[in-house]
């Protein structure tokens, strides 16, 4: 890849999602209800947005 066509970032946008997910598409069951992603934004010089969704991040819930 040249330099040319090496995007270069101007910016990052990190937006971080939770949602409920149902006792049937869950792995985990019950015990495991939400998910979380973090969507991260990627604006370039060349007006061209990127985009990426890195691993989620487990969610620790401590009951007592």
């Amino acid at each position: 890849m040249n330099t040319q066509s090496t995007p270069i970032v101007t910016d990052m946008k990190v937006i971080p999602v939770a949602g409920h997910d149902s006792m049937l598409l869950n792995i985990g069951g019950a015990h495991g209800a939400w998910f979380t992603r973090n969507i991260v934004v990627l604006p370039t010089a060349q007006a061209t947005p990127a985009s990426a969704r890195p691993p989620a991040a487990r969610l620790s819930i401590r009951r007592w």
